[in-house]
């Protein structure tokens, strides 16, 4: 119980900290698709969303987009086992656009009463070759159902007829979930109120919740109303004359409000209203300030499933805020976007947002309770009877084939493709399929698992409890360790998931290894146990993040093979994220032997961290500059990230080491633009400090540490961890040096020890066992982010320089500093560097004029020798007009022979 919502035996309360809310641009396991197609083309039409939509089939679509109107063939049967079921395949071509026909593909759809749809994309050759190799080029249909759906009883299926009703009943039978319409009650619920007949008899809203439903839509006229209306009359306006409605990503949705339904005096039940909201699987119920907490108990209806209880704080104040709580019935699974425990939300669009989406989350997930599955089981039921009753032919599965052969095979002979070193499927854009045995990091028992990679997700579906009990972005995998029949997936910051192969399929392993290389940018982890030196060094020095920045030249770390920018995931055996900084110096300082687990950079020496890190970090740079400003909502914004163009895109058009540099600067580019947008419409003017265009435009000019001259102390550094002003490294202390044993202090390098470079060894002031933070350590979004937020506030750089500029002039007039050099001056100010840009931009100019004009110079030649190219044409021509006829006469003046 608390003060929005009491406990009631049917429901369950959500009031925040259920489900800690996502971080980084992880997916929930509910909004998991794993599709053939990149996801983004489902999700291009919503913009800049911050919320997943979850419990959604994205792949009910899949029948429209591969089958209707193409060649294939359709059964319709019924099982004794499964019940009435369907069956469509078809066998397509996928080299026909590049002129070849080298390699097919089966597309097959099963469809059964239960609401979940066998969807999947075969390759031909990924067949075993005794099924491939027969007397018909191309797979029997027979044979391709017992190989690949081998439950089945195939010789209960019938050919469907050729009636245009088919396609039109399997559209309706796929996509019967697939709808973009919601309709959503909101009940208003006044101070020391509680029960449902007070809220319906509430004849006017207050406002409080007249400011509200501003926030949550807008009021639209019924009559003469043409997009969804969700059963409102829109002709006589019998259920009111207005009403709210919005849009969210691609959904329409129409609000039952109760103060803007028809009220009926001396009618405590007000029929009118409930028997719009009462038949609302969602509802809203707004509280004033202190008003009596909500329970269900109160309501009688069978279809209200997810009450979502707002209650208004400092209405109509600039401090207005929202807290909200969730209950809804026991058989409907739980939905995002989640919150922390007595979060309250700032009137904000982002809370908007983050209502609307739970909002449709709430509907997605209601549909899969008891009632609503039993209800949509009931219909898919009927479909499949009606059609493998009323809409087949006498031609069995046996007798088919011969038709199908038309269809499935080549019009020749073709010599056999040779199968590669890898099998031809590994390629494939969807998910390949193991049997585990897995564990996470969190749950210490191991569950019997199905382990999908796809183009996109790595993803473990629970056998059991049927749902994914995990999920993650092939773009965060970094690396993987391997040991016999196992293998250790690391992720994002070095998180990881233990998957083992079942005993029987011991190769396995392999197979998904090979897919992870394909699909990732990942690689294997190397083990190494380090020795100390005289010393007692380790020979090599890494930062907080675990990326390793110094390697002691012929060191004990160097000999074992330790690269510059590898990154260490594990230390004697334990976590690198699940330890602390004290921690892991105490590892590396007491052992005689540390053994470490490390990643090896990329192809280009650089250290392999997961996308959605590099991400987080430019949000948290910029934030720290004070060039992005947040409205405090419940998440930040990463669904954009899945938006951008997908993995395998970018792969194919960049070397290896570049695969997620693309990708990378195009999230920090949206992120800067959406920083922009908050400030102007905030109205705030931050005055950033005039950036250095030169810098920002190449990062790898700049200064060394320490060595930055007098007219740089303004210029933005673009170091990892720096202090203030100062542009010196921080050197993390052991537990010994720092004040606090639970989180060490920084403190400064003196100027006498300056920052040693890979090949050098430790600085003689730092301890034996000080973890040092270089301030160049090589992380990419450091820099990426600088870029973005210098070209933030470049035009408010430009206007303040100008300032600056005339304020100098005036004093060197009224001082009389006219013996001060301008040249002398350091050339970090703006405008000197604009005018150095101008400079070169007019040398480019001249460059280009002459080139204009030897370029008018060689047109000039060209056409004096096209001119006399004609000329000696005709000539020549002339000549053979001459000669033909010294010919002729020739022929005319010779003697005739007697």
């Amino acid at each position: 119980d608390t003060q929005l919502v009491l406990s009631c035996p049917h429901f369950r309360n959500e009031v925040g900290g259920e489900v800690e809310p996502r971080v980084g641009s992880q997916c929930p396991n509910a909004a998991v698709s794993v599709l053939e197609e990149p996801r983004e083309s489902h999700l291009a039409r919503q913009g800049t969303a911050t919320f997943f939509i979850e419990h959604a089939d994205l792949g009910a679509s899949y029948y429209r987009k591969y089958f209707t109107g193409k060649e294939h063939q359709n059964f319709f049967g019924t099982d004794e086992s499964l019940g009435p079921l369907s069956v469509s395949l078809r066998r397509e071509d996928k080299d026909k656009d590049a002129g070849s026909s080298s390699q097919y593909n089966y597309r097959i759809i099963v469809r059964t009463t239960e609401l979940r749809t066998l969807r999947a994309s075969i390759l031909e050759e990924s067949f075993p070759s005794s099924i491939r190799h027969g007397p018909q080029r191309g797979i029997p249909p027979k044979k391709l159902l017992e190989y690949v759906v081998p439950g089945l009883n195939v010789q209960c299926l019938r050919l469907a007829s050729n009636s245009p009703k088919v396609p039109e009943m399997l559209l309706k039978l796929d996509e019967q979930g697939l709808t973009f319409q919601r309709k959503v009650g909101i009940m208003y619920c006044k101070a020391g109120q509680s029960s449902e007949e007070e809220m319906y008899n509430n004849e006017m809203a207050g406002p409080a919740f007249e400011e509200f439903l501003d926030l949550l839509g807008q009021r639209v006229k019924l009559k003469g109303f043409d997009r969804y209306r969700a059963q409102l009359d829109n002709k006589t306006d019998s259920t009111g004359t207005h009403s709210l409605y919005t849009t969210y990503q691609d959904y329409e949705i129409m609000f039952h409000v109760s103060t803007m339904l028809p009220y009926t005096a001396n009618n405590s039940q007000q029929l009118l209203r409930k028997r719009h909201i009462g038949n609302d699987i969602v509802t809203i119920v707004f509280q004033e300030p202190r008003a009596d907490p909500f329970t269900p108990k109160t309501i009688r209806s069978h279809f209200q499933h997810v009450f979502l209880v707002v209650q208004v704080h400092d209405p109509c104040t600039e401090n207005v805020s929202y807290s909200v709580a969730v209950t809804r019935s026991k058989d409907v699974p739980a939905f995002g976007p989640f919150f922390q425990k007595g979060a309250t939300f700032p009137k904000s669009a982002n809370f908007r947002d983050f209502l609307l989406a739970k909002v449709v989350n709430a509907e997605n997930a209601a549909e899969k309770s008891a009632k609503f599955h039993a209800m949509a089981t009931r219909t898919r039921q009927e479909y499949l009877k009606d059609l493998a009753d009323n809409h087949v032919t006498t031609a069995t599965l046996d007798s088919s084939s011969s038709k199908l052969a038309a269809i499935i095979s080549l019009p020749g002979k073709r010599r056999e493709r040779l199968r590669g070193s890898r099998a031809p499927e590994l390629h494939s854009a969807g998910a390949l399929v193991w049997s585990v045995t897995a564990r996470l990091a969190q749950a210490p028992e191991e569950a019997d698992c199905a382990l999908g990679v796809s183009n996109e997700f790595v993803v473990l579906l629970d056998q059991r409890l049927r749902e994914v009990v995990w999920n993650c972005s092939c773009r965060d995998v970094i690396g993987w360790t391997l040991s016999p029949g196992t293998i250790i997936i690391y992720y994002e910051r070095g998180e990881f998931v233990v998957v083992k192969a079942l005993d029987s399929q011991p190769d396995d392993v392999g197979e998904i290894v090979q897919r992870l290389e394909i699909v990732t940018t990942g690689c294997e982890t190397d083990d190494l146990v380090l020795l100390r030196n005289s010393v007692q060094h380790l020979g090599f020095q890494a930062n907080g993040e675990g990326i390793v920045t110094q390697v002691e030249k012929n060191g004990y770390a160097d000999q074992k093979g330790l690269k510059l920018c590898s990154r260490l995931i594990r230390i004697c055996g334990s976590p690198m994220v699940s330890l602390s900084l004290r921690e892991r110096t105490e590892h590396l300082r007491r052992a005689n032997q540390v053994k470490i687990t490390v990643i090896p950079p990329d192809g280009k020496g650089k250290p392999r961290m997961s996308f959605s890190e590099l991400y987080q970090k430019a949000i948290e740079e910029t934030e720290r500059k004070g060039d992005r400003l947040t409205d405090g909502g419940p998440g930040s914004p990463s669904l954009p990230l899945l938006r951008m163009s997908s993995l395998q895109e970018t792969r194919s058009a960049a070397p290896h080491g570049d695969q997620c540099l693309t990708a990378r600067s195009s999230s920090l580019e949206k992120a800067a633009a959406r920083s922009q947008r908050i400030q102007e419409d905030a109205g705030l003017d931050p005055r950033p400090t005039p950036p250095d265009v030169v810098l920002a435009a190449n990062p790898q000019h700049l200064p060394p540490c320490g060595r930055a001259e007098a007219g740089d102390a303004q210029v933005p550094s673009l170091r990892v961890s720096s202090s203030s002003g100062t542009g010196s490294p921080e050197v993390y202390s052991g537990p010994e040096g720092g004040s606090d044993p639970g989180l060490p202090e920084p403190r400064q390098v003196p100027p006498s020890c300056p920052l040693t470079d890979a090949n050098t060894s430790p600085p003689a002031c730092a301890g034996p066992h000080d973890l040092i933070v270089p301030a160049d350590s090589p992380t990419e979004w450091q820099t990426l982010a600088d870029i973005s937020s210098y070209c933030d506030s470049l035009a408010q750089s430009l206007t303040m320089e100008d300032e600056d500029t005339v304020e100098d002039a005036w004093v060197e007039e009224n001082v009389g500093l006219t013996g001060v050099n301008s040249q002398s001056k350091s050339p970090a100010r703006l405008t000197e560097k604009v005018d150095q840009l101008e400079t070169i931009v007019k040398q480019l100019n001249e460059k280009l004029m002459k080139e204009k004009e030897d370029k008018v110079q060689l047109e000039t030649e060209v056409r004096q020798l096209r001119q006399n190219n004609q000329r000696l044409h005709q000539e020549s021509q002339t000549t053979v007009c001459h000669l033909l006829k010294v010919t002729e006469l020739l022929c005319r003046s010779a003697p005739k022979p007697s």
